[in-house]
């Protein structure tokens, strides 16, 4: 889950719903949008193999903070990968605040790519090496930040 908080006092989550407990997902964004942010899912409509909304793109670009929730799922939705390699760059290209959170998964495994990510990586294998690389580079920059 990627909460962006934007400019314009806006953010959005990339989790899918049904890879994380509802009721963390649920009572975290309620807290959020409660102090008055706006926020934007990208489980909200899009389908299973479509690409990721321009929108959302113009949300992770637009935001000065990103929280990035980590699961033992998280690798296994592209969707989620490519976002969070969006999010890294504009934390390099904008100064765009990243806060990682760890959801009963061990930050070591998100930084090497072990364990579940390892499994989710090994299926990968018709996704070009260049994008590959981008994830786990971002996977590893995030993983490293303080959470």
């Amino acid at each position: 889950m990627n909460i962006k908080v934007g400019w314009e006092i806006g953010g959005s989550s990339n989790v899918r719903r049904r890879r994380h407990p509802f009721q963390f997902y649920g009572s975290s964004l309620q807290r959020v949008d409660a102090e008055g942010v706006r926020t934007f899912r990208d489980d909200e409509g899009l389908e299973r193999g479509g690409e990721i909304q321009p929108s959302l793109l113009k949300a992770i670009e637009d935001s000065m903070n990103s929280v990035v929730v980590f699961s033992q799922n998280y690798a296994h939705s592209k969707w989620c990968l490519d976002e969070l390699d969006k999010i890294m760059r504009s934390r390099k290209e904008k100064r765009q605040m990243v806060l990682p959170v760890f959801y009963h998964v061990d930050p070591s495994d998100v930084r090497k790519q072990k364990g579940s990510f390892e499994e989710a990586f090994a299926r990968y294998g018709e996704v070009t090496e260049e994008r590959v690389l981008r994830w786990r580079k971002a996977l590893t920059e995030a993983a490293n930040l303080a959470g």
